[in-house]
């Protein structure tokens, strides 16, 4: 008569398992982690955008004037916190030159902030879709012209 016998996983067979899982794990965040840092980056442009044109707003109600420059508002943000202001910081992640801060005073599309001291207009300088600068973002804004938010 035969018998049969079940096999018993050892201890150490779980445990390669689990090191298995753990590293295909890290592996996946690790592929998908600059996708994902994109997104966050390109929705923070976003973010700033509409932050900066409150401080621009606000900076005029209190000084009768817009800021000279972005440096201006950036600084008076800053020191400014207790009274309403949020400390921004004037870097955009939409254009081929991530973390740009420049300032320009022409809407040319090549990364950076377009500000207009006179009128106190604020727009991310990037004047073609993001796709067209960020190739890997796959995100909802992808076919949207950051100069139009």
């Amino acid at each position: 008569m035969k018998i049969l016998r079940l096999s018993k996983f050892t201890c150490l067979d779980v445990l390669i398992v689990l090191v298995i899982i753990v590293l295909l794990f890290a592996l996946i965040i690790w592929i998908t982690r600059p996708v994902m840092d994109i997104n966050f980056k390109v929705r923070l442009t976003k973010f700033r955008v509409g932050i900066g044109r409150e401080e621009i707003t606000k900076f005029k109600k209190i000084h009768g004037r817009y800021p000279i420059c972005l440096d201006e508002l950036e600084q008076y943000s800053a020191n400014n916190q207790k009274i309403g202001f949020r400390g921004i910081v004037f870097k955009e992640f939409c254009s081929d030159q991530r973390g740009n801060s420049k300032e320009c005073n022409v809407l040319n599309g090549k990364g950076g902030w377009y500000y207009n001291k006179n009128s106190g207009e604020l727009r991310v300088n990037v004047t073609k879709p993001i796709k067209h600068y960020l190739k890997i973002y796959l995100g909802s804004l992808r076919n949207e012209i950051p100069a139009d938010w």
